[in-house]
């Protein structure tokens, strides 16, 4: 485990799954003490995040050491007069890490906390956890202003796919003491598997819920945006990957994750609402609006928030109540007014509260604690992201985009801490020692320890002045640098990728095929006979409404609600990099996962042959693909020269350089109508470097019959290949001879071999090359 100085807000807002979703859930309160987790679930979405994908180190855990900060944020965040809640444990396990902060920082999480929520009487706290490390909570007073709650779940999905975790029984225990000792409590019973004998092992977990007489318990069913990654990076994990065969082959009635089937999904819920006692508050957890319809719960709030009146809440009640006789019930959670103080038994005084003293602790540079650039009240005011592919993610939309929020952990090493969670002492640990956190015995035979780092280069840029050089070894990428493509348009727009399209304005059709690739992307369908992922899509266009209107007409996608248009004429004359940051944060907002910019010189005015201004445009694209993963797609018009894929853009050739994937739409020699060759160049091997395409009334085509690049280039090399073995020519001879490129030809080259129209002799090696000839009759 890591600890490190962390360099962005600790207090952020869930992005949610988007407004016009479908899914109850709401952009709440979170707080970011630590990131990764110690714990090895096997459906663990961070080890499918990007972040997490390439800083494998930090997935078992990253503790922030400048806690003067973090504790600055909280004061100013508990200012503001609407009441809210706020979690630790979205991003992280809410409590694991409380002996880590107390061997690091000399104070444990909770009595930093606890302390400043049990000083008012507006907000409340809620530690999310599936630990049992509650020894430094229960040296403490109860307070109404801090919940603890526990995800639990069956006997048999604990003990079997969440590996390294305390089992449930043992996590029900340490509820048991929290309640008792007079602290609130909640559990998630999330996620519900359907495994063989489910209703008896879950019958068991909620006589046990009911015994300890939660506020709220918050149900929620086994779910994955991208199901065959996730039980890939499970794999690699050494988890038990099997819990994913659960899972429905089709997404959700939204659009927004691959769940257990629907009606076991009911099934499940209903088995569990039937049997929660009467006092205990129902609620789902990320689930369709439909969903509560059909088994007619009505909205009382959900874990994240202060009750069903939580000002975060906008008609949820009426949303789920559509449909059913039920009406919007109010919440019958505590939410504390104003003008009430709520203490501990026996604190008269907010004052006899054991308050930590955290402004004693300096920050990492041995200066006092300044002012804290956080304003509560200002809710769009904490940035926020997605990151998982197509639409946003459940939790992990915003834990990864968090995650990753703009800068990567530099390492801090430190000492060890035993696996009963006791400290050697609570002295803080120096910068250059590493912490060890052992969590509970793994009955996983296959288990992997993440890999140590070293400091990590600061991959997004926006901490240039604290970055520093690495080198790697090969080693080193190949482990923490995934190998599978993650494609948005396979094989043309990847995420995290930048493409640039070129063509002749007004002619090679550039807006047309665009168009239609972002309407099979927002479908989630098939374009030119290859896997899209389905996403909302961001699209800044040159064009103005009136013209841009008839191409939505054309392509078929004149209603959607998932593609964002920015239009160059509405544009305020801001700087290009403003204008990209506005664009990727629009991007968050919605979750799109696509960003399209036709075109670049427009948006960015780079002066035509300029490497320098080129490199500047480039740049921001650049940070954003890494940042956020996105797919670009940045769009240019064909010099009137033309030339070749890579040459023919207008523009520098700088940018070329810095694209990942270069595609050039042109009319094959004397075709006019809707036939288009597309000659690509690319980081991939999976972009064909030709490919004709045709547009008809369905939309774009594959026409392999018609591939006029490789039938001019056969003409070619048959005029030029001599009709004797002993005049065979070199492949080299032959280019010299032709002309032609050396990777075009040399691949013609072995595909008339492979079909017979050309022989071949020559072993391939030094002194031997091959040499190529052909029949009389050819």
């Amino acid at each position: 485990m890591k600890t490190q100085e962390r360099k962005t807000a600790f207090i952020r807002r869930f992005a949610g799954p988007g407004d016009g979703s479908g899914i109850v859930c709401f952009k709440f309160w979170q707080l970011v003490p630590a990131m990764g987790c110690p714990f090895r679930c096997s459906y663990c979405f961070l080890q499918d995040q990007l972040y997490f994908r390439f800083n494998p180190e930090t997935l078992a855990g990253l503790v922030y050491t400048n806690i003067a900060d973090m504790v600055g944020e909280v004061e100013k965040w508990l200012e503001d007069p609407i009441p809210k809640m706020l979690i630790v444990g979205e991003l992280q396990d809410g409590l694991v890490f409380d002996p880590a902060y107390k061997k690091v920082n000399g104070t444990p999480l909770t009595h930093l906390l606890a302390s400043l929520f049990a000083a008012q009487t507006r907000h409340r706290l809620i530690f999310l956890t599936k630990a049992t490390t509650i020894e430094n909570a229960l040296e403490l007073p109860p307070t109404p202003q801090v919940v603890f709650s526990w995800s639990v779940n069956a006997e048999y999905i604990g003990t079997t796919f969440e590996h390294g975790t305390p089992p449930p029984s043992e996590r029900f225990e340490a509820a048991r003491q929290m309640h008792e000792a007079g602290w609130p409590i909640r559990f998630r019973l999330d996620p519900m598997v359907p495994y063989p004998g489910w209703q008896e092992g879950y019958a068991e977990a909620i006589e046990r819920i009911n015994a300890l007489e939660p506020e709220m318990v918050t149900l929620g069913s086994l779910r994955a945006t991208s199901p065959k990654s996730l039980r890939s990076a499970a794999e690699k994990n050494g988890r038990d990957a099997s819990i994913f065969d659960y899972l429905g082959e089709e997404r959700d009635a939204s659009g927004f994750k691959y769940r257990v089937p629907e009606e076991v999904q009911l099934e499940m819920f209903r088995f569990a609402l039937d049997r929660l006692a009467p006092r205990v508050v129902p609620a789902l957890c990320k689930e369709d609006a439909g969903l509560w319809r059909r088994l007619g719960l009505p909205f009382r709030g959900c874990h994240c928030l202060l009750g069903g009146q939580d000002a975060l809440v906008d008609g949820a009640a009426e949303q789920v109540a559509v449909e059913t006789d039920v009406p919007p019930v109010p919440s019958t959670l505590p939410l504390p007014e104003p003008e009430l103080r709520l203490l501990p038994p026996g604190v008269s005084n907010p004052g006899e509260w054991p308050l930590a003293d955290a402004s004693a602790v300096p920050d990492s540079s041995g200066q006092e604690r300044g002012e804290v650039n956080h304003s509560p009240a200002e809710g769009t005011a904490c940035s926020h992201a997605q990151l998982p592919p197509g639409p946003p993610d459940d939790g992990s939309a915003a834990v990864a985009s968090a995650a990753m929020d703009q800068s990567v952990p530099e390492e801090m090493p430190s000492t060890s801490i035993g696996n009963s969670g006791t400290c050697e002492s609570a002295q803080p640990a120096t910068e250059g020692q590493e912490l060890v956190v052992e969590a509970a015995a793994e009955p996983n035979l296959h288990e992997v320890s993440a890999p140590g780092g070293g400091q990590q280069e600061d991959v997004v840029g926006h901490q240039a002045a604290r970055s520093r050089f690495k080198s790697w070894t090969a080693a080193e990428v190949t482990r923490t640098t995934p190998a599978e493509v993650r494609w948005i348009a396979r094989p043309w727009v990847a995420e995290g990728a930048i493409t640039i399209v070129d063509g002749k304005p007004k002619e090679a059709g550039k807006s047309t095929w665009l168009g239609h690739l972002v309407k099979h992307v927002l479908a989630g369908s098939e374009f030119l006979d290859e896997p899209t992922v389905r996403t909302p899509v961001m699209l800044l266009t040159e064009e103005r409404r009136r013209t841009f209107r008839r191409m939505l007409d054309r392509v078929g996608i004149a209603d959607v609600t998932d593609l964002h248009l920015v239009f160059f004429d509405e544009v305020p004359p801001d700087e290009w990099e403003d204008v990209v940051k506005w664009a990727v944060g629009r991007c968050r907002e919605v979750g799109a996962k696509l960003l399209i910019i036709d075109t670049l010189a427009q948006f960015s005015s780079i002066p035509e042959g300029s490497s320098n201004k080129a490199l500047e445009a480039v740049r921001p694209l650049q940070a954003a693909a890494a940042q956020d993963g996105l797919g670009i797609v940045a769009v240019r018009h064909e010099r009137k020269s033309g030339g070749g894929v890579g040459d023919s853009g207008r523009g520098s050739s700088a940018l070329t350089g810095a694209a990942d994937i270069i595609v050039a739409l042109q009319r094959p020699p004397n075709h006019t109508g809707q036939v288009r060759i597309l000659h690509a160049l690319s980081r991939y091997e999976e972009t064909p470097s030709t490919l004709t395409i045709e547009l008809g009334d369905e939309g774009y085509s594959v026409r392999e019959g018609l591939d006029i690049e490789a039938q001019d280039l056969e003409r070619a090399l048959l005029l030029a290949v001599p009709d004797t073995e002993e005049d065979a020519k070199t492949a080299d001879e032959l280019m010299d001879r032709t002309g032609l490129k050396k990777t075009k030809a040399r691949e013609a080259l072995a595909r008339m071999v492979k079909e017979g129209k050309l022989l071949q002799t020559g072993t391939g090696r030094k002194g031997a090359p091959y040499r190529y000839w052909r029949l009389a009759t050819s």
